[in-house]
C-alpha cells in the first residue's frame, strides 16, 4: 500500500500544504517545532480517521479556524483510491472514499492501515496496562471489524455497569438482578475479545522477539505474556460476583478483560523497571514492526509505517540495525528527524528528503 499524495488545509501547524510521495523511504527533516510531526499525524488521520497526537479531533484544526480538510490518494492492490476528510467545528467528521460517504468509522478503520512509532510510545513499556491494551486493540481491530464492534459493545456495557454502581451507591441500594443481567452481557462479549487477544499474543510473540534480536544485536532476551484475570464467560461471571462488594464500594468494575495487560520482560526482569531508554525504544520499535508483520500476514495489506524522531534515544549500533531492518522490507516508510546527515548515513541516497520549516504563515516544506 502506498500514499501517493496528501493535501492539507488548516491542519495543526499547516495553513496549506501538499506532498507527493514515491514508494520506498521518505524523510521529513527540519528543526524541532517546524511541523514534521504534524505532517506525520495528518497521514495517520487520513488513514485511520484519528489523530495520533491528541484524543480530540477538533484540536487538529489550525488556530481558531472553522475547519480542517485532508485530501489524499492511496494505492493498494485494488487500485488508486481518493480519500477526503473534513472536520468542521461543532459537526461530525466527514469522510469520503472514492466519492462515497463513510457512514460508520468501524467500516473505515483498517481499510488503509497505518502504524505510527513516536517518542511518546515509550509509554508502551513505562506506563500502565491501558497503553498496552490500546496496542492490542488497535492491532486486532485493524484486521477484524467484528473485534472492533465487539470491543465497542463491551465498553458500552461496562460504562452502563459503572454508572449503575454509582447510582446504587448514591441510593445505598443494589439491584442484584439488574446487575446480573449486565454481568451476563459483559461476560458474553468478553469471551470473544479474550480469544482474539490470546491468539494475537501467541502469533506475534515470535515476530516481536525476532525483531528485537535484530535491533539489539541479540544482546538481550525479550519476552511478552498476556496477563488476564479471566477469559470471559462463566469464569468472569464468577469473578464479578465475588467482586460485587468491592465494586459497590469503589463504584466501578474492578475485574474483567478491561484490566488485561501484557508483561514485557528483558532477561526475565520487568522491562518497565529494568530497561534503559535505548532498550525501551528498541522494544517499542520491535512491537510496531511485529504489528506491521502480523497485520500484513493477516490481511494481505502492507501498512504504511510512520516514524517520528527516527534517531532519538538509540546508540549508533541499534540505529544502524534498525535502518538495515527497515531497508530490507518493501514497506512505504515515512520518517522524521532533525538531522539530514543522520538520515543519509542510515539509508543512503535512496531516501527522498523533504525539508520542513516554520514560518509566520505556518509550516512549509520542499523536496531537497
Amino acid at each position: 500500500m502506498q500514499l501517493r499524495r496528501l493535501k492539507l488545509i488548516n491542519y495543526r501547524s499547516y495553513a496549506q500544504a501538499e506532498i507527493n510521495l514515491t514508494p520506498g523511504i521518505s524523510a521529513l527533516v527540519g528543526r524541532n517545532g517546524s511541523g514534521k510531526t504534524n505532517m506525520l499525524d495528518a497521514i495517520h488521520m487520513l488513514c485511520n480517521a484519528k489523530s495520533y497526537l491528541t484524543p480530540t479531533d477538533v484540536a487538529c484544526i489550525r488556530n481558531q479556524l472553522p475547519h480542517f480538510a485532508l485530501d489524499g490518494e492511496i494505492e493498494d492492490s485494488q487500485g488508486l483510491h481518493t480519500v477526503r476528510m473534513v472536520l468542521e467545528r461543532g459537526r461530525r467528521k466527514q469522510i469520503k472514499v472514492d466519492d462515497n460517504s463513510v457512514r460508520r468509522l468501524t467500516n473505515f478503520y483498517g481499510q488503509f492501515p497505518c502504524i505510527f512509532l513516536a517518542p511518546r510510545d515509550a509509554g508502551l513499556v513505562e506506563l500502565g496496562g491501558e497503553e498496552r491494551r490500546k496496542w492490542l486493540n488497535a492491532t486486532i481491530s485493524a484486521a477484524d471489524p467484528e473485534y472492533l464492534q465487539t470491543l465497542i459493545d463491551y465498553e458500552t456495557v461496562l460504562a452502563q455497569r459503572n454508572s449503575f454502581l454509582k447510582q446504587s451507591a448514591h441510593f445505598a441500594m443494589l439491584d442484584n438482578e439488574l446487575l446480573a443481567a449486565l454481568d451476563t452481557q459483559l461476560c458474553s462479549l468478553a469471551k470473544f475479545i479474550s480469544v482474539c487477544r490470546r491468539r494475537l499474543v501467541e502469533e506475534i510473540t515470535p515476530m516481536l522477539t525476532t525483531c528485537y534480536a535484530q535491533i539489539s544485536g541479540g544482546r538481550e532476551l525479550l519476552s511478552i505474556d498476556l496477563q488476564a484475570q479471566s477469559t470471559g464467560g462463566d469464569e468472569m461471571i464468577e469473578l464479578l460476583m465475588q467482586a460485587r462488594p468491592k465494586d459497590f464500594a469503589l463504584q466501578r468494575t474492578t475485574v474483567g478483560i478491561h484490566r488485561d495487560d501484557i508483561l514485557i520482560e528483558l532477561e526475565n526482569r520487568a522491562a518497565r523497571h529494568a530497561a534503559s531508554q535505548g532498550q525501551i525504544k528498541s522494544i517499542v520499535a520491535a512491537m510496531k514492526l511485529a504489528q506491521h508483520q502480523w497485520l500484513r500476514n493477516r490481511t494481505g495489506k502492507n501498512p504504511i509505517l510512520l516514524i517520528d524522531d527516527f534517531g532519538e534515544r538509540l546508540d549508533s549500533s541499534r540505529l544502524t540495525a534498525l535502518a538495515e531492518l527497515l531497508s530490507a522490507t518493501d514497506i512505504q516508510l515515512i520518517l522524521s528527524d532533525a538531522s539530514p546527515r543522520r538520515i543519509m548515513d542510515a539509508f543512503g541516497a535512496s531516501v527522498s528528503v523533504f525539508g520542513v520549516e516554520a514560518s509566520a504563515e505556518g509550516s512549509v516544506f520542499n523536496q531537497q
